[in-house]
This record gives structure tokens, C-alpha cells and sequence, in this order.
């Protein structure tokens, strides 16, 4: 087994050498260059019987080693997580005081969701968030603090930063220099043809601003288009972007130097091993296709 320990001090040194002892793959992780130094040389970075001894016999057969590597931005995020979490807590509950609601009631409830508010659900490095209702509770929020002469800092810039990331977006596809561009995916996630505030569309309707000559796939959409409850939003809200979707990916994939991967469809995975290698992949939500798979260049928004 392969085995990474985060922190080199009296319980992470121990663990790390006991567990190379039993036969696994060891890897320290710490902030300390001291302490990675002192390891990677055999020694032990802190005072425990036969200690020296396990980590010298684990290091010259290569199953214990040690890095700063990660360490440091791992401990950031950590503890910027944490802070956050205090500071989104106490905003929340400033808003329940004001307005006569048991704060700590609000939160022991909040906390029962394991699925979505305290798992890792939406915890993945990606794009902007959509849809119809998380952009429209976070503005009704903000009003309802606004109402009773609250100031939210933090939630207060959670739209913002998710503009920020749009445009983030939107530049890295723009510093390309190519013109002809290929969606997949139009909705905001997955599985819906729901373009209400899509972060897609708002991309969409940027490049097409800046002269750049789109196609978009979405079978969802293009459904809706027909038939879906979305069909006068879709005609008659964004009838410049409904003439641009194509009925088939292949349509989209061969006639696309830049290839935007929206949702995570799963017919986008495959798709993916279509492309050429003189064509470019921007991912927006880390498809889950084998990279030696895919002839294109490939860049992550932010990995």
C-alpha cells in the first residue's frame, strides 16, 4: 500500500516509520525542511527509542521518503477552511438574531446534511456554480441582511467570486489566439436542460462578443429546444446561441480548434479521444477520461 502522512512530529514520524516497517510505501509530508531533511537522511526529527534505527533501515531500502511538497498549500487550505467555516457561521447567525431565529438551531440543522453542506460534494476544483437556485437564494440572503442593516462580507462576495471564475475562464480560452471555438455542454450540469443563469451561456455569449466563432453540443438542450418546458427561454431569452447548436459532438469536435469541456456528460469522455493533436481541450470539470487517451493538448481551468 501506498501511504502518505501529513506532518512530521511525534505521531506523524512514528506512523510514517512503522508503517515502511510493515512493508508499505511511505511518504512524509511536512513544512518543515529540517524535518524532511533530517528523514530523508535516516535520522529521526525528534527524540523516540529505536526510532533512528527503523527510519535508517526504511530509508536505504526506499520505502520511506519525505517532502515539503503539497505541505504548505495543504495547510493553508486547511485552515483557511476552517476560518471560513467560523466566519460563515457566525454571518448566518447574525442574520437569525436579527430576525428572531434560533441560531444555533439554523446550524445544528445545517449540520445534519452529511450529503451536500459538510461532505466533500462541492469540494471539487472546477467552474462556476448556476442554475436557478443557488445564484437566487445567495442574492435573496443578501437582501434579507441588507433589510435589517447587516453587513456579510464573506457571503457578500460569493457572487463575485463566481464571476471571477467565469472570466477566468474566458481568458484562458481567449489567450489562445484561436477563433473557432467548440462547447460541449450548454446547461449547467449535467443531466438537465435548465440554462437559467448557466455560467456556460454567459461564456458563451462573451466569446461571442469578442468575434470568435462558436458551436455548442448539448443533447438536453438541444431537446428542449424542441419540445422542453425551456423552449420560448431558449428561442426567445438566447436565439443568437440557440442557432449554434450542432446535432451531433462529431459535428462540434471536428470543426473546433479549442474544445471547452461544460458538464460532465459522460458521452464528452469518449468524445475526447476523437480530437486531433493540433486542437486544444479546456476542461471546466476534470472529465474522467485517461489523459493518454485524448490526442489533444489538454489544460485544466485551475489544475
Amino acid at each position: 500500500m501506498r501511504v502518505s502522512v501529513f506532518g512530521l512530529g511525534y505521531v506523524g514520524s512514528v506512523s510514517a516509520a512503522c508503517f515502511a516497517e510493515d512493508g508499505h510505501e511511505v511518504v512524509g509530508v511536512d513544512v518543515a525542511a529540517a524535518k524532511v531533511q533530517s528523514l530523508n537522511e535516516g535520522r529521526s526529527p525528534i527524540v523516540e527509542k529505536g526510532l533512528d534505527e527503523l527510519i535508517r533501515g526504511n530509508t536505504a531500502n526506499g520505502r520511506l521518503r519525505a517532502t515539503t511538497s503539497t505541505a504548505e498549500m495543504m495547510k493553508y487550505a486547511s485552515n483557511t477552511w476552517h476560518a471560513l467555516k467560523v466566519t460563515f457561521a457566525n454571518e448566518i447567525c447574525n442574520v437569525c438574531k436579527r430576525v428572531g431565529i434560533d441560531s444555533h438551531e439554523v446550524m445544528n440543522i445545517f449540520c445534519k446534511d452529511e450529503k451536500l453542506n459538510l461532505s466533500s460534494y462541492y469540494m471539487k476544483p472546477g467552474f462556476a456554480f448556476g442554475g436557478s437556485c443557488l445564484p437566487k437564494d445567495v442574492r435573496a440572503l443578501q437582501y434579507r441582511a441588507k433589510e435589517v442593516d447587516l453587513e456579510m462580507p464573506v457571503i457578500q462576495s460569493i457572487l463575485h467570486s463566481n464571476q471571477l471564475q467565469i472570466q477566468h475562464a474566458i481568458d484562458e480560452i481567449v489567450e489562445t489566439g484561436k477563433k473557432r471555438i467548440g462547447l460541449l455542454g450548454f446547461s449547467f450540469k449535467a443531466g438537465t436542460d435548465d440554462l437559467r443563469e448557466s455560467p456556460i451561456v454567459i461564456l458563451a455569449e462573451a466569446l461571442l462578443g469578442k468575434g470568435h466563432a462558436l458551436r455548442i453540443y448539448d443533447r438536453n438542450v438541444s431537446i428542449a429546444r424542441l419540445v422542453g418546458a425551456n423552449k420560448d427561454y431558449i428561442n426567445t431569452q438566447i436565439p443568437h446561441l440557440s442557432s449554434l447548436l450542432c446535432e451531433t459532438i462529431d459535428e462540434v469536435v471536428d470543426n473546433s480548434d479549442v474544445i471547452v469541456v461544460g458538464n460532465a456528460a459522460p458521452e464528452f469522455s469518449d468524445a475526447l479521444k476523437r480530437t486531433r493533436p493540433d486542437q486544444l481541450i479546456v476542461d471546466l470539470v476534470r472529465v474522467k477520461t485517461d489523459r493518454t487517451e485524448i490526442p489533444a493538448q489538454y489544460q485544466g481551468i485551475c489544475w
